[in-house]
């Protein structure tokens, strides 16, 4: 055994800061939810240069977003199936 402070303060940082990203992840719509696992799982884009998802908020797009691209995916995608079932099909692609 020895001191653990160090490591109790970060995993309770590292907890608060996993508290707060899936309270916003609950906060979106499942279009919003949707257009994030597409990006997650397709895109390779440059997110320095090229993707500008990092730069961009949900309640700021506009029709040139790389989020707005994507949640015009996801609405389509929705229109047909279930957000499990629209996950399930592209992870496994």
């Amino acid at each position: 055994m020895g001191d653990n402070r160090d490591k109790i303060k970060q995993l309770e940082e590292d907890l608060a800061k996993a508290k707060k990203e899936q309270a916003e992840y609950e906060g979106l719509s499942d279009e919003q939810k949707l257009a994030e696992f597409i990006h997650s799982k397709t895109c390779s884009g440059n997110h320095t240069d090229f993707c500008g998802w990092f730069y961009e908020s949900w309640d700021k797009l506009n029709q040139n977003s790389t989020r707005g691209s994507y949640l015009t995916k996801a609405r389509a995608i929705l229109k047909e199936v279930d957000l499990k079932t629209a996950e399930l099909v592209i992870k496994n692609m």
